[in-house]
């Protein structure tokens, strides 16, 4: 049962009885378990989000490591460097779904952590690379390594409910932007301090610098990420161990319209394929997505582009990702605490639409900056409401994870366009107008989303009027077989 919806009723109840033990009790044990849920929510809060955001932190290094020297001292062409870019990219597409279905078969902890791992120790490895061919090579295998981290959006929607997760995955995926601060900071200090210290250029350096403790947090992360909560509801770990826990976490699980002990199923892979609003989810994943891959990507190289020195570049990159991290969690804050989302994207569109139409106008430093700022708060925010909307979308453990694969592919595709698209400085209007365009795209799959699924709950509250007036209830979904076909099942607007 939902005890916060249903509270106000047993609370009324109790008011209208005082003489009843039973009636007054009610509410002091619903008290509890709020309590008992909120420390609930603080362990999930403490332990999964910091080890999930810290094995994605690892993300916008290269872009970094090409102003200190790494396309000039491998002697790459611009055709070269992107194409290293590229297949990043590829790895990601082969992967994914196997990634989305590994949670059934695999520890979480084990997959996430030997992710980080392989990721970490890879990074490393490019420190050692002398030529174009071994630059490709590792660069193909991290992109086969960083897709395991992605899935954390679809084991977060495991464990917390819909008005939950979007503020969540905001705290896991704000990594993203603070990495690319950080990794500002630490290529200025590592092309200042480090530049041929020990023989080594400073882009080497970079990778050895960030590559190193992010094998130590997979070694942390291995052992100590919780498993699938109903795994967790029936066996307890050394996080939650007490029973009152536990069927709480299992209670939680099935509120969130997820199912128990969730098997591959071939035919929703199917379903997932013919429904429509898995290829909407797509082009509106991709659309935000590309703002931050390929702007992300090129952040760097065409604010260098604006006048700055090398060194000077690092440090003004840190604008953009920080006005990310900061805009992130506040705009999914908002749209948890109001329970919609295609409102809070729409205003995303128009924060990046906003940046790129100064990036395209204007050639005042101040403004283009503050257009990467526009563009980066919107992209960032974006494509994380536009992913917790695939998963409150989809019931289906495997036709989720279709969903999400399907996402990830279009993803993937539009980053590979746009590592060809920022090859016009110095003002790169090729680039952002076609980013514009795509976020455009994406807004109006937004919207036509947004019908059909209002249609669809229209239709459930439709027929539930229909069993109730010819003396009926619309029949009742088994707790572990949630379908969203069911007239109990609303979509989220």
């Amino acid at each position: 049962m939902d005890y916060e919806k249903a509270s106000p009723e047993l609370r009324e109840n109790a008011e209208k009885s005082h003489n009843s033990v039973d009636e007054v009790e009610v509410p002091e044990s619903l008290a509890i378990k709020r309590k008992l849920e909120r420390r609930l929510v603080w362990k999930q809060d403490l332990t999964m989000l910091p080890l999930l955001a810290m094995c994605f932190f690892f993300s916008y290094v290269i872009g970094n490591a090409r102003i200190l020297g790494l396309q000039k001292d491998l002697n790459l062409s611009a055709d070269k460097y992107y194409n290293a870019l590229l297949v990043f990219f590829i790895g990601y597409m082969i992967i994914e779904l196997p990634c989305c279905l590994g949670l059934i078969y695999i520890k979480p902890g084990h997959q996430f952590g030997l992710a980080t791992i392989a990721f970490g120790l890879l990074a490393t490895c490019i420190a050692a690379t002398h030529d174009y061919g071994s630059l490709i090579a590792i660069r193909f295998l991290l992109g086969l390594s960083e897709a395991f981290v992605q899935v954390g959006f679809v084991y977060l929607s495991l464990w917390y409910r819909h008005d939950e997760i979007a503020l969540r995955c905001a705290l896991f995926y704000v990594s993203g932007p603070l990495a690319g601060a950080a990794s500002g900071l630490i290529a200025y200090g590592v092309g200042h301090n480090l530049q041929d210290a020990q023989g080594i250029a400073a882009w080497r350096w970079l990778f050895i610098v960030e590559g190193v403790p992010t094998m130590a947090w997979g070694i942390l992360t291995f052992f100590a990420l919780p498993g699938r909560p109903e795994v967790v509801a029936e066996k307890g770990t050394w996080l939650f161990s007490k029973q009152a826990e536990r069927e709480l976490i299992r209670e939680r699980t099935l509120s969130a319209k997820n199912s128990l002990h969730s098997t591959f199923n071939r035919r929703q892979v199917l379903v997932a394929l013919g429904d429509a609003k898995s290829w909407l989810d797509a082009l509106i994943v991709a659309g935000f997505g590309l703002g931050v891959a390929a702007f992300g990507l090129f952040m760097p190289t065409f604010i260098k582009e604006f006048g700055f020195s090398p060194l000077h570049t690092q440090l003004f990159t840190i604008i953009p990702y920080a006005t990310a991290a900061l805009a992130l969690p506040m705009i999914c804050a908002c749209a948890d605490r109001f329970v919609m989302r295609a409102v809070p994207l729409i205003f995303c569109y128009v924060l990046c639409a906003a940046g790129f139409i100064l990036l395209l106008i204007t050639t005042n430093k101040a403004a283009r900056i503050a257009g990467t700022c526009f563009v980066s708060a919107g992209s960032y925010s974006g494509v994380i409401l536009a992913a917790t909307w695939v998963m409150s979308t989809h019931s289906d453990y495997t036709k989720r994870s279709t969903a999400w694969a399907m996402c990830q592919l279009f993803l993937q595709c539009w980053s590979i366009l746009g590592t060809k698209i920022y090859d016009k400085p110095p003002r790169f209007f090729k680039g952002h107008g076609i980013l514009l365009g795509l976020q455009t795209v994406a807004a109006a799959c937004v919207v036509f989303k947004w019908w059909l699924m209002r249609s669809a709950n229209k239709r459930k509250d439709a027929m539930k009027e229909e069993f109730a007036a010819n003396g009926g209830s619309a029949p009742r979904a088994m707790e572990e077989e949630i379908d969203e076909t069911h007239p109990d099942f609303r979509y989220l607007l």
